[in-house]
């Protein structure tokens, strides 16, 4: 049964794996396809033959570069959209040889038109290039192309291309040297035409070239600047009808093998990621060693699977040491298990530290609900999850985004149910309508829009989440038999005792008949001298000090709960407010027209007030519930500081692969 609290991470074993060093590869590439493995450096073996190593790492990348080099002619949707239902697997399985000989022939028949292409779009590129400042020139002077780059025996000419900013400090330092300047603009650039005495050419151009600027290279042919330009539009327009049909055939050369690239680029990343794993790995003279850790659940499975593939192998394993620290293997329940995105963001739970990710969900996906309550919202939350969400990231099938979007799932579900509870549909759109309320429970809705009310709730609710978390503070320090933090907490429990009442009585003139009052004093001075002690404890001379930090710590972090109450009174008066100018407008202009334009502006308000609303709403649920998780109540408790448990392993659909990059 999965921890509902907080848990623990899943226990782990360290294993080695001794191998003759013909079988190393055959050893990683089975730990591999296991994928329970999180490889460590070994450090007793200190030897490594980086040699093969590198070798096969430089031609796996350079494998890559080819099959990307061949799917850049491919859209990125169509490749994304390829049907690749054959698993990566059965091709992973075949040597790396025949991988490699297979790219390097299809290849083969492809780089004479890729080198081709790229030819051509570089001609294109220079053509086009000198095409913008022979236009600009031409029309500000009828000259010969020999005429704006020669070197005579007195006088020289050289054309440039400088930013404005560049030219404002050029300006004045050429003055000295140039005999007759033209000048033309081209977009954010000035193309500087040049006439000086030939001895001091090289100078013009070192400033020219020392301050940014460059020389522009142009043709030495002996025609006018119209008749070049002719001939260039022309050539321009041959060439890249030229490179469109050479792109269609690699695309359609591409195309028929598209299915085999993605496969083999899927297996060449999961091959390089072998060999970054290789490269860890100590290297004896006769043997390799290979040492990790793996859950201790997957030891028989890890045994079994290099044993049955390789018969010289020697494998132990043995639980870690007290001083050793473990990576992290999170086991959370399918539906709190989405969250550790969230406490991700804080820090990674150590080894032998509690997981909060079941109390952060509770409490992240409650808070959101109260902050962000209204049934349409949480639809259109719930929506943006299923539909929107792939469109801005590279790779919707990463752990990270699904986690993400099933945050979002479970905000969304929780605001439909507060909305519906409180009768919140777009803040009050039923009164278009003529109906007072849709609240399913009228006193939920009574709290919801009552200031008063929904301030003392959600100060009630901090109340309850900071002591969650100084509980768990107590019981860790118990565990570490830290004699300070028993006190601080123990002291902060004696001051909430005695002093909420206390403070209720007298702002709220509300008294409790099984409350001794006249004990109040007592019990707080008690609590304050817990506190002084345990930060003296803790912080030696300091502590004298620091505990008022404590206290008005405390109350601060109960203060901040109000947030709830703020966030979600506006979300809801805002929604409000826009229906209040709708109404208006709708009923501002009389007459048959002014219903039209009323209603077109009813609508047009509605729209765009209500997606500002939905934006504002979804960004301050989001903020101000990490907020309150990690301020006022991980802090209490958690350190994370710990390291993910990353397992070195093959993904299994190429289709996971294609947005990786090496």
């Amino acid at each position: 049964m999965k921890p509902l609290i907080v848990s623990n991470a899943d226990p782990m074993v360290k294993i080695r794996v001794i191998v003759v060093k013909d079988h190393v590869e055959k050893a990683l590439k089975t730990l591999h396809e296991i994928g329970t493995l999180h490889v460590e450096k070994s450090e007793e073996l200190s030897q490594i033959d980086r040699g093969i190593i590198e070798q096969g790492r430089k031609l796996c990348e350079e494998l890559l570069t080819f099959t990307n080099d061949m799917l850049s002619y491919i859209p990125r949707e169509e490749v994304q959209s390829a049907a690749l239902d054959d698993d990566i697997t059965v091709m992973y399985t075949r040597p790396f040889s025949e991988l490699g000989k297979e790219i390097n022939e299809l290849y083969n028949s492809f780089s004479d038109l890729h080198k081709k292409s790229l030819s051509l779009s570089e001609e294109i590129k220079k053509l086009t290039d000198i095409k913008k400042y022979l236009d600009a020139i031409s029309a500000i002077a009828d000259l010969n192309l020999l005429d704006l780059s020669f070197s005579g025996r007195h006088l020289s000419s050289r054309t440039f291309a400088v930013s404005g900013e560049t030219y404002e400090g050029l300006a004045g330092r050429l003055k000295q040297y140039v005999l007759t300047d033209a000048l033309a603009y081209v977009g954010d650039e000035i193309v500087l035409y040049l006439v000086t005495h030939t001895e001091t050419i090289k100078d013009v151009e070192t400033l020219v070239t020392d301050s940014g600027g460059r020389i522009v290279n142009i043709p030495n042919e002996d025609v006018s600047i119209a008749e070049f330009l002719h001939v260039t539009n022309n050539k321009i327009k041959s060439l890249e009808a030229e490179e469109s049909k050479l792109r269609g055939i690699l695309h359609d050369k591409v195309k028929e093998n598209l299915k085999k690239l993605v496969l083999t680029r899927g297996c060449l990343i999961a091959e390089h990621e072998r060999f970054l794993v290789l490269e860890k790995a100590t290297e004896a003279k006769y043997v390799t060693l290979i040492e990790g850790w793996i859950p201790e659940a997957s030891t028989d499975v890890v045994f079994s699977g290099i044993k049955n593939v390789i018969e010289n192998v020697y494998i132990d394993s043995r639980k870690p040491t007290k001083d050793e620290v473990p990576p992290t293997k999170q086991t959370n329940m399918k539906g709190v298990k989405p969250f550790q995105v969230i406490v991700g963001l804080f820090g990674t739970p150590g080894y032998r530290e509690w997981d909060p990710t079941p109390l952060v969900a509770y409490s992240f996906a409650f808070f959101y609900s109260l902050m962000f309550a209204d049934v349409i919202y949480g639809i259109a939350l719930v929506l943006v999850a299923k539909f929107a969400i792939n469109k801005f990231v590279d790779n919707p099938n990463t752990d990270g985004v699904k986690m993400f979007r099933n945050i979002l799932y479970i905000c969304g579900i929780g605001s439909i149910i507060t909305g519906a509870l409180s009768g919140s549909y777009l803040g009050d759109i039923y009164l278009f309508f003529g109906i007072k309320s849709m609240a399913l429970v009228p006193a939920v809705e009574n709290i919801f829009t009552n200031a008063i009310y929904f301030i003392l709730l959600a100060i009630c609710i901090g109340v309850i989440h900071i002591n969650i978390a100084h509980i768990l503070g107590l019981i860790k320090g118990i565990k570490q038999r830290s004699i300070g933090i028993i006190l601080n907490k123990c002291g902060l429990f004696i001051i909430q005792i005695f002093g909420i009442p206390l403070i209720i009585k007298m702002i709220m003139k509300m008294t409790f008949s099984w409350f001794n009052y006249d004990s109040a004093l007592i019990g707080i001075i008690v609590g304050v001298v817990f506190i002084v002690t345990s930060t003296i404890i803790q912080s030696k001379g300091f502590g004298a000090i620091l505990w008022l930090f404590d206290i008005t710590g405390l109350l601060g972090d109960i203060v901040s709960y109000a947030r709830l109450a703020g966030v979600g009174l506006a979300s809801y008066y805002l929604a409000s407010c826009f229906n209040l100018m709708a109404r208006l407008f709708s009923d501002m202009i009389p007459g048959t027209a002014g219903v039209i334009i009323g209603g077109i502006l009813m609508i047009v308000i509605l729209v765009v007030g209500h997606f500002l609303s939905l934006f504002v709403g979804v960004l301050g649920g989001f903020i101000h519930s990490m907020r309150l998780c990690f301020i006022e109540f991980l802090l209490k408790f958690y350190d994370g500081s710990g390291r993910a448990y990353s397992p070195f392993k093959l993904k299994s659909k190429a289709t996971a692969l294609l947005a990786e990059k090496i």
